[in-house]
């Protein structure tokens, strides 16, 4: 079990969360809870509302919808292009090995971003990062 400053280093490996302040992620990681997938469990059910974001820590995962499937392998942010929405995901999220999570529940990482604007502007650049790509 990962105390909160080992989680902080991790994100802080992650581009995404290279500028956000120490104590946002700290906040944040504060909401976490360490999660371990076998091969086949799903993260995120596609036609269901996502309701959390996971950081991928070791293992690999596979995304799939209805044109394409893709591997993301560790220090990867799942479910950040879903958990927003107001719908039903449209894609499946599945480990395909024993995969070790962080899991954020939605409404703690609103609270978050709410209280710390770096982190607010890294989700929002994260979220428009794949919209355009």
């Amino acid at each position: 079990m990962l105390v909160t400053i080992e989680k902080v280093l991790l994100l802080k490996q992650m581009p995404l969360f290279k500028t956000v302040s120490n104590m946002a992620l700290s906040d944040l990681m504060s909401f976490s809870e360490e999660q371990t997938f076998k091969a086949g469990d799903v993260l995120i059910n596609k036609d269901s509302q996502n309701q959390a974001i996971y950081f991928l820590l070791s293992g690999r995962v596979e995304k799939a919808d209805a044109t394409k499937k893709e591997l993301i392998n560790a220090k990867a942010i799942i479910g950040l292009d879903s958990v927003f929405w107001i719908a039903p995901a449209s894609q499946q999220v599945v480990a395909v090995q024993k995969t070790v999570v962080l899991k954020v529940p939605q409404d703690k990482l609103y609270r978050m971003m709410a209280l710390h604007p770096s982190l607010a502007t890294a989700v929002l650049n994260g979220l428009s990062e794949l919209i355009h790509t």
